[in-house]
């Protein structure tokens, strides 16, 4: 099943979380210290709504309206944001870290599409550079991340989350790991 398939926003419904979530939300209910969430190329919402009801604060942010429509729709209740990250967005994104006093981000599979270079098999590094230092200059002091699971056909620069480690080291720093699922504090 698709990340944006519409059976987990049934399943969301009914009172059940999606199980795609199970690995990272695992990881950063046993780690993180902070208190205020951003969840990074969120889809419908349903990661934050689960951070957010387990106690923090969180919010959303996706670059496609019609998903956060229909989070919205399905009654996930944190403050979703449309934005494509990008070079010519990347001061929106701080801006929106700041205001909500972010402190910690989680991206589900969303780095290798957010840090893809104008060649899909190329990765923006100068972009993941700015985000990265971005962040931890913003107060941002911990990163949940869930890379794609490894596949020797797959385009993208960042083919895994060894990848997205490596691409965010010179900001953050892996402290736990768990198959595709890692914990990054700020250096």
């Amino acid at each position: 099943m698709r990340y944006n398939d519409d059976e987990h926003l049934r399943r969301f419904g009914s009172g059940t979380f999606p199980t795609i979530h199970d690995d990272i939300f695992t990881m950063f209910v046993s780690n993180v210290l902070g208190q205020s969430v951003l969840d990074l190329g969120c889809c419908f919402g349903l990661l934050g709504e689960r951070i957010a009801r387990a106690g923090w604060r969180a919010v959303g942010v996706d670059a496609l309206a019609w998903q956060l429509d229909k989070g919205r729709a399905a009654g996930v209740t944190i403050p979703l944001f449309q934005l494509k990250v990008g070079e010519n967005t990347l001061a929106d994104l701080l801006r929106l870290v700041a205001e909500h006093a972010v402190d910690t981000v989680v991206a589900r599979r969303s780095l290798c599409v957010i840090l893809a270079g104008k060649q899909k098999h190329e990765a923006n590094e100068p972009l993941a550079a700015a985000l990265a230092r971005g962040l931890a200059e913003r107060g941002v002091r911990e990163l949940v991340i869930q890379g794609m699971a490894p596949d020797p056909r797959a385009v993208a620069a960042l083919k895994s989350v060894d990848d997205e480690i490596a691409i965010l080291a010179p900001a953050f720093a892996l402290a736990q790991r768990r198959g595709e699922v890692a914990y990054l504090r700020a250096v």
